[in-house]
């Protein structure tokens, strides 16, 4: 991504390292009264609408909560992306994530946020039914619902560019991080997951929430140590 960006981002590589610990999380408030478990964080690879054959490694953060009947409730957060490597499958990908000027298309990555955002519990939902064994596969078809799968977030968002901290010199991967613009707008995305017993195809509800109102800052602080700071943006998933 941004191969134009070369002369300015090479000398950020170093102070890219102390950055790499510096991160900031969206305060919603709490949405559920059962104990959860601690925050955890892995990565993910996947596609995006319109963009099937370009997988895209994103970083996020879980939690797990277990009611008494049984049934979980996953909350995540998708907070960062490396640009693909894959200049081939991935070329119109690579091309919308900047303008012809070699600045960030901000609008095209609040797309790619929002969309994985979407995409990321289909993906895993999917992933453990088919590795589920037999027995247990009926747990993931309609009409159970065996685990809800919640996305909150603050919805006044704006997005940064860094190096990514294992890039090789001096050939350096971008990464672009999500940060709240503040706490006081909160929406949650909810979806219900569940396999049809006869087609195999997935079955989607989604529902969304607005915790609270406010206003989104339209001139953020830039983000110490980024490339670029975008403005923020309004996340809210419409219902």
């Amino acid at each position: 991504m941004l191969q134009n960006f070369f002369k300015t981002v090479i000398l950020s590589a170093i102070v890219m390292i102390v950055f790499s610990c510096f991160d900031l999380q969206a305060q919603c408030p709490p949405n559920d009264p059962c104990k959860w478990s601690d925050w955890e964080n892995d990565t993910l690879s996947m596609t995006l609408p319109g963009y099937d054959s370009c997988w895209i490694k994103f970083d996020y953060r879980y939690r797990i909560c277990t009611y008494p009947d049984g049934t979980e409730k996953f909350e995540y957060e998708i907070w960062g992306f490396t640009d693909p490597q894959d200049t081939i499958n991935c070329k119109e990908l690579l091309t919308n994530l900047s303008h012809p000027n070699g600045d960030p298309n901000w609008e095209f990555i609040d797309w790619v946020f929002n969309q994985a955002n979407v995409v990321f519990p289909r993906v895993v939902f999917v992933k453990e039914y088919e590795n589920a064994q037999p027995w247990n596969k009926k747990l993931y078809e309609c009409p159970n619902i065996v685990r809800r799968y919640s996305n909150t977030y603050s919805s006044c968002t704006k997005y940064a560019v860094f190096i990514d901290d294992h890039s090789p010199f001096p050939f350096p991967r971008f990464r672009i991080k999500t940060y709240p613009c503040n706490d006081v707008i909160c929406c949650e995305l909810m979806q219900e997951l569940c396999i049809d017993p006869i087609t195999k195809q997935l079955v989607i509800k989604k529902k969304s929430f607005n915790y609270l109102s406010g206003q989104c800052e339209s001139n953020p602080e830039p983000i110490p140590f980024a490339i670029w700071t975008s403005r923020c943006f309004q996340r809210c998933y419409p219902e």
